[in-house]
């Protein structure tokens, strides 16, 4: 007697078995959680007084930036200068980089990082030439120290002194001459002027003689020496191969550690997995003893 019973071919796919898998898969984490409730809200509270402690065992650290921008456009050194800094903060060498920034070395103990960012890098066509510099400290009292020793250190490096120097003595020297020629053309003038209202220039040689006590020529001169002048005084005021476009502002809170609602996002989830394969293994050992266990 032959029984129509469905037969299931050996290419279809058993979607309910697939699915019920799957299910099992998916709520595996949570019943592993729910069979040992202890252990769990052990790692869960482990986590959470991983992250309070860390947070306050870790030093607090604070950022801020400075923008510099040197005189000359083009000028790309002291990026490379600025990288030497970098590496001293690397390896830690603190004496080292208290002796290139000539400052205290528990100021410079206290600088955990100097980052540098130049937008010309990365765009060419940017004529600005503005480097930013990041500094990371663990004290925010000495932000405004350390930007002072970095601008002298670029200042005093040996290619930007060399500069300065000369630029100092071209100006003393131009400076006496350009008030010389000042009191001079005053004195010319008001020669002129008399002489210009004495003179009959009716002549045939009125033409010439006219050019000649004319105090307008003398007044031109007058006024490219008073320019020269406010340009000497304008390079006088900005000796230095660097400007200081921003300074610092004194951050007073910190970037690091973040908070600890922050730190749990991370630390949680890290201990419950932690917690799952401590669970799974558990689980499979015991499950192992007892199917040898008679």
């Amino acid at each position: 007697m032959q029984t129509n019973t469905p037969k299931i071919q050996e290419d279809e796919i058993d979607f309910g078995s697939l699915g019920q898998k799957f299910y099992q898969i998916i709520t595996y984490p949570f019943r592993l959680f729910t069979s040992y409730p202890k252990t769990s809200i052990s790692f869960f509270i482990a986590a959470i007084i991983l992250a309070m402690v860390i947070k306050l065992v870790i030093p607090k650290a604070y950022t801020s930036s400075f923008i510099i921008r040197p005189v000359d456009r083009t000028e790309r050194f002291h990026l490379k200068i600025l990288a030497d800094l970098q590496s001293l903060i690397k390896y830690r060498d603190y004496e080292m980089l208290a002796r290139e920034l000539k400052a205290d070395s528990n100021v410079v103990r206290k600088l955990v990082a100097l980052q540098t960012s130049n937008a010309s890098l990365k765009e060419p066509t940017d004529s600005i030439n503005c480097t930013e510099i990041t500094l990371v400290t663990t004290d925010y009292n000495q932000f405004i120290p350390l930007q002072a020793a970095i601008l002298n250190y670029l200042e005093q490096t040996p290619y930007f002194l060399k500069i300065k120097t000369l630029q100092k003595k071209e100006i003393e020297l131009q400076q006496p001459e350009v008030e010389k020629d000042l009191k001079r053309l005053d004195s010319l003038k008001t020669l002129q002027l008399r002489e210009h209202q004495k003179q009959d220039l009716s002549g045939p040689g009125g033409v010439l003689l006219n050019d000649l006590v004319n105090p307008m020529t003398t007044y031109n001169m007058a006024i490219d020496r008073m320019n020269k002048k406010m340009d000497l005084i304008a390079r006088s005021a900005f000796e230095d191969s660097f400007q200081l476009i921003k300074g610092c502002v004194v951050m007073r809170h910190p970037s690091f550690p973040p908070r600890i609602l922050v730190m749990c996002l991370y630390f949680v989830p890290f201990f419950m997995l932690l917690c799952f394969f401590y669970l799974h293994i558990k689980t499979t050992r015991s499950r192992k003893t007892k199917s040898v266990s008679p």
